[in-house]
């Protein structure tokens, strides 16, 4: 009995969870750039995926230099979250990133 509670004991520990990830889609018309941890991590001219770390916050901006518009979808694990739209620049609040979720963002002209 001891030897049976020590192994579920021992495969409990072993539960792997997998860290946050991020994809940021330019669909084009915008510039597209993001942030991790308050620090510019660049443009994304078509699509960007990464691994992140629990904690990590993230912000996302898409400009349109003709004032078209430009508009960013958010997604949490593939559920349309909400869509931030501004006639020049469009940004998300920043996002605190947690483990097991994937973040996403989809950039386009227009709003």
């Amino acid at each position: 009995m001891g030897h049976l509670l020590s192994s579920a004991i021992k495969m409990q520990g072993g539960v792997v969870v997998s860290p946050p990830t991020i994809e940021i889609n330019n669909f084009g018309g915008v510039f597209v750039s993001w942030e991790k941890n308050g620090v510019s991590q660049g443009g994304v001219l078509f699509s960007l995926t990464a691994t992140l770390v629990n904690g990590d916050t993230v912000l996302v901006t898409a400009g349109n230099p003709f004032d078209e518009g430009a508009t960013i979808e958010y997604y949490l694990n593939d559920t349309f979250i909400a869509a931030y739209s501004d006639i020049s620049i469009a940004q998300t609040p920043t996002i605190t990133c947690s483990n097991g979720n994937a973040y996403k963002f989809n950039c386009y002209s227009g709003f």
